[in-house]
């Protein structure tokens, strides 16, 4: 017995020195939360003597906002006494004498004594680790918004290379769109990460520095990427390696500019060899246009010169034919007087065209007309000058309405038939088609005429130019001319098909146009 005594004196004075003793505040409660012993630690942590305690409910040392939830908290600890940290996961708080609010970390057990249970509350004072927490979870949040918003593709991951951060401008360059990959894997982002590249990254993860130059990348969706990119090892608190962090940067506009500027010198060294030949061009074209210009002087003149000698042949004619009888000899001078007065002022007109389109001067004024009737009067028009044999076949389908500039088109009509019928023999047929469709009015004039020699072909809508197989026939070379520049003005196109001896092809587009307010819009397609 007296050794079992001595036993337990010694347990309670080894347990009564590190109660006094311990760096953390123990206190002592009972069934009824009232305090019976706390340790020194306890008193100088919250500001308390012994004697001020003993006694006071538990709830003195808990701000008053939540002593309520505090006592049945502390009664259902009675039901389920077990060794714990109070409310974890929670944020717990204990109450000074002096009335601050200090945070704490509690933990709990609990035994028997004089027939009754005893809780004991181990209480640490964390201000100094939340502190930490906060500055720490401060710098994360800081790291975390220098990432995202750096304007550059920068991506975090951890050592299973799963992604922890990444910056606005990763999601951007590699079209992710409004998905979050955090926590996601970097090759279930990427599969299709080049298996050289996974090898660079996991010798980063070993604590390499790696940069690259470029390499192409298939981005999601298939779209292939040129990128330039480094790798860099992390390092956690405890200095170990943490994961890595990705620097890339798409380079495909730099990688297309640089591609096209090596391409670009290699075709100024090929221009530079060919520069010789393009000078010998050019003066072969200057020599080219003077035989065009010296063509046109003597073109004009003959154009002026040759209804100007009939016009006065005819006069000496009809005045020499005095008699009755000889009534029919007049009228054929005079129709022919006639033909050449017309003759020169198309001629006029052509010029006088020419040049109000070259000064600007010459606009289109819209209006809502029936083109299947202006087509009709145009082919009546054109009967008087076809020749033996000859017929313009008209075709018209679709709607009959159409806004453009009549007196424009109407030119353009005559000008082209005019010359299907100058430069095709007689008994041809002459194809005068138009189609006006939804969005557009397509015309075509077809003829069986002498056609243009396929070296004539590039110059045809030239000022002043005529193919070689036309110098018999009379012309200014400026009809085709004033044609293309007629269909421009209305916004529409000509193209041409033609062979020596095959006849000529015109095709003619205009937009499909209707008129809003008095102004014509083209219709939408």
């Amino acid at each position: 017995m007296a050794q079992l005594k001595s036993i337990t004196q010694q347990n309670e004075a080894g347990f009564r020195a590190l109660f006094e003793n311990a760096t953390i505040a123990i206190v002592i409660v009972n069934r009824g939360r009232e305090i019976e012993i706390i340790n020194p630690f306890a008193e100088k942590l919250f500001g308390y003597e012994k004697y001020e305690l003993k006694g006071k409910l538990l709830e003195v040392l808990v701000p008053e906002n939540l002593r309520a939830s505090h006592i049945q908290n502390h009664a259902d600890y009675y039901e389920n006494p077990v060794t714990r940290i109070m409310a974890h996961d929670k944020d717990v708080f204990a109450r000074k004498k002096d009335g601050s609010i200090f945070p704490v970390e509690v933990n709990l057990c609990s035994y028997d004594w004089d027939n009754d249970m005893r809780v004991v509350a181990f209480v640490t004072d964390i201000t100094e680790r939340r502190k930490a927490q906060e500055e720490q979870l401060f710098a994360e949040k800081r790291i975390q918004l220098l990432i995202e918003h750096t304007p550059a593709a920068v991506a975090m991951l951890d050592l299973n290379m799963n992604y922890i951060i990444v910056s606005n401008r990763w999601m951007k360059d590699y079209h992710l769109g409004p998905q979050n990959i955090i926590g996601m894997n970097h090759y279930d982002v990427f599969p299709h990460v080049p298996e050289r590249w996974r090898t660079l990254q996991q010798q980063c993860l070993s604590g390499e520095t790696i940069c690259t130059d470029e390499g192409s990348f298939i981005m999601p969706g298939g779209k292939t990427e040129w990128l330039k990119w480094e790798l860099c090892p992390w390092y956690a608190v405890d200095h170990q390696i943490g994961g890595i962090i990705i620097f890339s940067e798409v380079i495909t506009h730099q990688k297309m500019a640089k591609d096209a500027l090596e391409k670009l010198n290699q075709e100024l060294e090929e221009k530079v060899k060919e520069r010789t030949k393009e000078l010998i061009v050019s003066l072969e074209r200057e020599k080219e246009l003077n035989e065009i210009k010296s063509r046109f002087v003597s073109t004009a003149s003959h154009e002026f010169r040759t209804p100007l000698s009939v016009i006065l042949s005819s006069i000496y004619f009809v005045e020499s034919y005095n008699k009755a009888d000889q009534e029919e000899k007049r009228k054929k001078h005079i129709g022919r007087i006639k033909d050449s007065v017309k003759n020169l002022t198309d001629i006029l007109n052509d010029f006088l065209s020419i040049e109000k389109l070259e000064q600007g001067k010459l606009e289109s004024v819209n209006e809502t007309f029936d083109l299947h009737e202006l087509a009709n009067d145009i082919v009546d028009e054109m009967g008087s000058m076809l020749k033996r044999g000859q017929k313009i076949t008209l075709s018209y389908h679709g709607e009959k309405n159409m806004v453009q500039d009549k007196k424009i088109l109407r030119n353009i009509f005559l000008n082209l038939l005019s010359n299907a019928v100058k430069y095709s023999g007689d008994d041809k047929e002459i194809i005068f088609d138009i189609d006006s469709g939804n969005s557009h009015v397509a015309i075509k004039i077809i003829d069986n005429g002498i056609g243009i020699p396929e070296a004539d072909q590039k110059n045809i809508f030239s000022k002043f130019y005529r193919a070689a197989n036309v110098s018999g026939i009379q012309g200014t070379g400026l009809g085709l001319n004033i044609v293309k520049r007629y269909v421009e003005l209305l916004d529409g196109q000509i193209y041409f098909i033609s062979k020596q001896d095959k006849g000529t092809t015109f095709i003619l587009q205009f937009p499909k146009k209707i008129m809003i307010d008095n102004k014509a819009v083209a219709i939408k397609v």
